[in-house]
């Protein structure tokens, strides 16, 4: 067993959560200590320790869900992923009234550490945001320009990557990809930094962008991972300018169509990106508060991008012109 919670060097913040660990948390946003939100300590229990390639292991042969439940009074939720090669399993338990999280892992190879916090930051620590925080928790990617963070959710394919791309391309730091979680602020909405990566497939235009702007791809399971140069710095936390519903591509012309959706529209559109799992107890009622809560100081526009991907650069202005405008509404 390794423990981990001794050391406050080691304290680290994924969506607004901070966690105590004793191995490197390299690559997060930094903690403010300054103004600390609830710590959590994370205690990890390794099994087996094995020299396997993890990218020998076949992801499409784990399964996996993740619960929300009410154990001996207290408020539990628990992730457990389980290898159908293998029959090892990683399970990860949140007490909330505790603030305690427990990771058991059979199998323990290179690249362990990173797949764990992958799975704190995509599948746990989103549902105790959403649990203690009522925060929102979208299929989306961020980015952060000076009007604030662009938050853009859609179905695969419609263009969330070209459109961060381009976004990237013409100054914006990547916030975050998968899911992001924004949390109600006093005037604005929040957005939390979340995974600083964008997965892509390889041949892409908005691979081209990111390859132009320094960034470096590396193998994944089923696409690239790109990442950003050292130098490039990140955004952390950062109110939310505007949120983007992508539709549909427009298949003639090089203007984007975009459109402030009422708050009823808003709301539900940004119910239907969430990634908020249904195992979680009162999951749509949840959904439904944080998305209104959302809709009453932010911006939600449905935006339809033109299929010309020369005319990326053109579009982003248009859109962050947009963005601006109703910003000062």
């Amino acid at each position: 067993m390794t423990s981990l919670g001794e050391c406050d060097s080691n304290l680290a913040c994924l969506h607004g959560i901070h966690l105590r660990a004793d191995f490197a948390l390299r690559g997060w946003p930094a903690a403010d200590l300054a103004n600390p939100q609830d710590c959590w300590t994370l205690e990890v229990h390794r099994g087996q320790i094995v020299n396997a390639d993890p990218i020998q292991r076949d992801l499409g042969l784990v399964t996996g869900n993740l619960r929300h439940e009410v154990i001996s009074g207290r408020e539990h939720v628990a992730l457990t992923m389980r290898s159908l090669q293998d029959f090892t399993e990683t399970s990860i338990n949140v007490d909330l009234s505790r603030r305690q999280i427990s990771v058991q892992c059979d199998l323990w190879f290179p690249g362990s550490e990173a797949l764990l916090l992958y799975l704190l930051h995509t599948r746990v620590i989103p549902a105790i945001a959403a649990l203690t925080r009522k925060s929102a928790v979208l299929h989306a990617t961020a980015t952060h320009v000076p009007e604030g963070a662009i938050v853009i959710c859609g179905r695969s394919g419609v263009g969330k990557s070209t459109l961060a791309a381009g976004l990237i391309s013409s100054g914006a730091l990547l916030l975050g990809d998968e899911p992001i979680v924004i949390d109600r602020g006093v005037h604005r909405s929040v957005a939390q930094p979340s995974v600083r990566s964008l997965r892509l497939e390889q041949a892409t235009f908005a691979a081209e962008l990111l390859a132009n702007q320094g960034w470096t791809s590396h193998a994944g399971h089923d696409k690239s991972v790109w990442s950003p140069p050292i130098a490039a710095g990140h955004a952390e936390v950062s109110p939310v300018a505007a949120v983007l519903v992508l539709g549909e591509r427009i298949q003639s012309g090089s203007t984007p169509d975009f459109v402030r959706l009422s708050p009823v529209a808003a709301t539900q559109a940004l119910m239907d990106q969430s990634h908020l799992s249904v195992d979680l107890i009162d999951a749509q009622a949840r959904r439904f508060t944080a998305a209104a809560a959302i809709v009453e100081s932010t911006p939600v526009f449905e935006v339809h991008m033109p299929d010309d991907a020369d005319s990326i650069h053109s579009a982003v202005r248009l859109l962050r012109a947009g963005i601006s405008e109703a910003g000062v509404r």
